[in-house]
């Protein structure tokens, strides 16, 4: 069982160990000997997965693990990836010119690169399981959190540039410009990337436990000392940045967003309908604006609408969990539910790949261009 950071740290221990003998016993009443660089962690010390009050018992979550890393997250990477790369060549064969087709291609390739590093470390994870080996990506490719980080605020952006189509559509079109929207995302996505590089990426590491009582060598995910030197900053950045921002304040856009960009769509619906009625001032002047929106548009907005329900629906359970472990103090890698925390973690690292592999389906049921490109490029693919 690898031992989380979270309680290993909690728990006390016997320092490095530095090749001498210790005066616990083994299991055969011997002396053991801790290998060089590694812990003592008796094993009948306390486990928090091992809590008879937790409300999952260890050998349920250790199921939904594999089953996670071994059929879930494989299958939607084989559909995930060549979706996000077709959805790419679509919008950049539609013309980059376009911002909200500049946005839809950025947020293909960074959902593309997103989802292949959680594909790649759930596989080494499972691979660790298997063969207790120190692992590579795990240490190195949690930077990488990142680019999900990039795609939530993309979403976000795409999420009030329909809006401010719908309403102001003039206003949106003078100042809301290709090129400025590409170097906000750009600045963005670098500071959110190389941010998350320093923090998840230089927070974990590998240490080697060692049993005095069966003479068995593990390894437990640990904090590095990087991070317990710069601990202060590094979670301030950690909970404003990310876990306020991005739980709490960018869903709260989109969700406003997107309930204003709907009653507007209504509207424009409902003025379509009643066009030979008789209007008052402030009616003709929402009519004059909602008649400047073309059918392509508002197909678009639809469209783009879907995704954000899809993203909203997918990124809810993270919401309410990350305002639970403030509510609920057993709700941790060192309470009652641990491994209700460890199902419910693993099963939401999963849900952005389900929001990045359906985009593909939204966009082509629901966009008549985005066929219409698709099968042109696949029928030059064939020739």
């Amino acid at each position: 069982m690898m031992l989380e950071a979270s309680w290993y740290h909690v728990n006390t221990s016997v320092g490095p160990g530095d090749g001498t003998s210790v005066t616990l016993p083994s299991s055969d009443g011997s002396l053991s000997y801790v290998p060089e660089g590694c812990i003592v962690v008796r094993s009948d010390s306390y486990k928090p997965w091992e809590n008879p009050y937790d409300l999952v018992n260890h050998k349920a979550e250790v199921l939904v693990r594999i089953i996670l890393n071994a059929t879930a997250t494989p299958l939607l990477f084989l559909f995930g990836f060549p979706a996000n790369i077709l959805n790419a060549a679509v919008f950049y064969r539609q013309g980059l010119g376009e911002r909200i087709n500049m946005c839809l291609f950025v947020l293909s390739l960074i959902d593309l690169v997103g989802f292949t590093a959680q594909f790649l470390r759930n596989f080494e994870q499972m691979y660790r399981a298997l063969i207790k080996v120190r692992g590579v990506l795990e240490e190195n490719i949690l930077g990488f959190i990142g680019f999900s980080k990039t795609s939530q605020f993309i979403t976000c952006v795409i999420a009030c540039e329909r809006c401010l189509c719908v309403f102001l559509p003039f206003k949106a079109q003078k100042y809301l410009k290709t090129s400025s929207m590409a170097a906000v995302i750009g600045v963005v996505g670098v500071f959110l990337v190389g941010d998350m590089n320093l923090i998840a990426g230089h927070k974990h590491t590998f240490t080697c436990v060692f049993d005095p009582l069966t003479n068995e060598t593990d390894l437990a995910n640990s904090y590095t000392s990087f991070y317990l030197d710069h601990k202060y900053v590094l979670d301030i950045l950690d909970i404003f940045v990310y876990n306020v921002v991005f739980t709490i304040v960018l869903p709260f856009v989109i969700i406003i967003t997107s309930i204003l960009t709907v009653i507007k769509l209504y509207q424009a619906s409902t003025w379509r309908y009643l066009h030979g009625a008789v209007r008052s001032s402030d009616k003709a002047q929402q009519s004059q604006d909602l008649s400047r929106l073309s059918k392509k548009e508002v197909a678009t907005t639809k469209m783009l609408l879907v995704s954000s329900l899809l993203f909203i629906v997918c990124f809810s359970p993270e919401v309410v969990l990350q305002l639970s472990l403030y509510w609920v103090n057993d709700l941790s890698n060192s309470g009652r539910y641990y491994n209700l925390l460890s199902v419910m973690w693993r099963i939401i690292s999963v849900l952005p790949m389900v929001t990045a592999s359906l985009h593909f389906v939204i966009y082509y049921h629901m966009g008549s261009w985005f066929r219409t490109t698709l099968k042109d490029i696949l029928s030059c693919v064939k020739k």
